[in-house]
């Protein structure tokens, strides 16, 4: 998954959820400058919709949650919920 950050400061990732399943446990979190992206490997199980015997060509749409905290304030953490879910084929 890639994950960009669009705000115009620098935030530190801690947490993906989706469908209220932890996609990505922030034990390693790491810093985004404005703009850029990273590519993220998504936890495997409830999170991941293509996990186990799903056929490669199902879809999915799941209510993503991030939660991050601007670089310059380390101690507030903040939350986004995704204006419309996360919409995909499984490869």
């Amino acid at each position: 998954m890639i994950v960009r950050n669009n705000l115009p400061f620098e935030v530190i990732l801690s947490n993906l959820t989706f469908n209220g399943n932890l996609g990505y446990n922030g034990t390693a979190s790491f810093t985004l400058s404005p703009g850029q992206a990273v590519t993220i490997d998504v936890t495997d199980g409830p999170s991941n919709p293509c996990s186990g015997a799903v056929p490669r060509s199902i879809t999915y749409s799941a209510a993503a949650w991030v939660d991050y905290r601007d670089s310059s304030e380390p101690i507030n953490s903040h939350q986004f919920i995704g204006s419309m879910p996360l919409v995909g084929t499984c490869q």
